[in-house]
């Protein structure tokens, strides 16, 4: 360099910046994956919550399940009184032991199934109800379903309705009448008008709706008595529907008169049917069992049913007669 002249001077340019690398692929299916995830455990959280609710209900009707195979395997050994020890003290009140014997041998299904089978179970205020079929030892099936309650630890039968609609794809005829009874008696006469009485019944008093209807009688000898079966049925009794299930509940005494006109205590009896159930009925099936000595006077007999509402605060009342044979 000379005469005071420098060389010209540039500052070197910094290097060009690298270009921006794309997101990696990672990043993008990673957030896939949590949501994929995430659904996944909520529809295990799902599928779990209903599979302990399944577990839970089947686990709780495993041993009412088991007392109906129970008492269908007392039945087809003959053995009726081991079947009737089976059932609940209520259900015992409405249905005498001579009015099981006559279900069951009008039911032979139920003398000849090899066991009951239910996929549709569910326990509602105590009860458990089972749906399902009987299945034959010759393979036939029947829909039915079965109400348990307990009486301490034990499961007792509390009610059999062999019209339910169970899990059979068979057609079912439905009925012209609605049925709910906790074990019919023997079948009454059908009638085309249900509201026209027995020949042997006298007219029944009734305040507001609740009346009895369909008396029938039927007389069996057996050894040194006659026994005589009265059944009927009670239409017009109030719901109680301040619970989540409606609830019924009639009382029902009895008074029996022999052919002088005379009370017979030992055929009378205040509160002889007290029952009390859930559900919706449209009427409830009473039947009484008089058991009577050979050594009573032969004629004319009466006897005289009263029903209490005890949820409507109403009482009704009627009477029938049958001549000892």
């Amino acid at each position: 360099m000379s005469n005071g002249d420098y060389g010209y001077y540039q500052q070197p340019l910094p290097p060009p910046l690298p270009p921006e690398l794309p997101p990696r692929k990672e990043d993008g299916v990673g957030k896939y994956v949590l949501l994929i995830g995430g659904g996944c455990l909520l529809l295990l959280l799902f599928a779990g919550t209903v599979g302990f609710f399944v577990y839970y209900i089947f686990h709780a009707t495993a041993d009412p399940l088991k007392v109906v195979n129970l008492q269908l395997d007392a039945l087809r050994q003959n053995d009726f009184e081991k079947a009737y020890s089976y059932c609940s003290s209520g259900f015992k009140q409405i249905t005498n032991y001579e009015s099981f014997q006559s279900f069951v041998n009008g039911n032979p299904l139920l003398k000849n199934s090899k066991e009951f089978t239910s996929l549709k179970r569910e326990i509602e205020n105590g009860t458990a109800k089972l749906k399902g079929n009987l299945v034959g030892i010759q393979g036939t099936t029947q829909p039915v379903e079965y109400h348990l309650v307990q009486e301490g630890r034990v499961w007792k039968v509390q009610y059999i309705d062999l019209s339910s609609a169970g899990t059979t794809q068979e057609t079912k005829k439905e009925s012209s009448e609605p049925r709910r009874d906790l074990m019919p008696v023997p079948e009454e006469p059908h009638r085309d008008n249900p509201s026209e009485p027995s020949r042997d019944q006298v007219d029944t008093t009734s305040l507001n709706n609740l009346r009895i209807q369909e008396i029938q009688s039927q007389q069996q000898p057996d050894g040194d008595l006659m026994i005589v079966t009265l059944s009927f049925k009670v239409f017009g009794f109030k719901n109680d529907t301040t619970g989540r299930t409606p609830r019924i509940h009639v009382v029902q005494d009895l008074k029996t008169y022999d052919p002088n006109g005379n009370l017979i205590p030992d055929l009378s009896k205040d509160a002889i049917k007290d029952f009390e159930d859930y559900g919706n009925f449209e009427y409830v099936s009473m039947s009484n069992t008089l058991k009577i000595p050979s050594s009573y006077a032969r004629g004319t007999y009466r006897s005289e049913f009263t029903v209490h509402d005890q949820i409507g605060n109403t009482t009704t009342a009627s009477s029938t007669q049958f001549v000892l044979q």
